[in-house]
């Protein structure tokens, strides 16, 4: 398990992937949905003005290349 040094981090608002599910992913279409669920909380964070533009365009890019390729 790993173990995470947490001090000296200031959190606001938490979003936390506690509707995902990866561990129940069996086919290919299981992962795009999970992708599309991560797709639309960082989409839910940036609406918030938890993360700033640039932080919401990069991670976009990387969900979006892993369903490109995972499709």
């Amino acid at each position: 398990m790993a173990l995470f040094d947490q001090r000296g981090q200031h959190v606001h608002t938490q979003y936390n992937a506690q509707q995902m599910n990866f561990g129940a992913v069996q086919t290919t279409q299981d992962l795009i949905v999970e992708l599309e669920k991560l797709k639309a909380g960082l989409l839910k964070a940036k609406e918030d003005g938890q993360l700033d533009k640039k932080s919401y365009n990069g991670n976009l890019s990387l969900l979006s290349f892993c369903s490109r390729a995972a499709r």
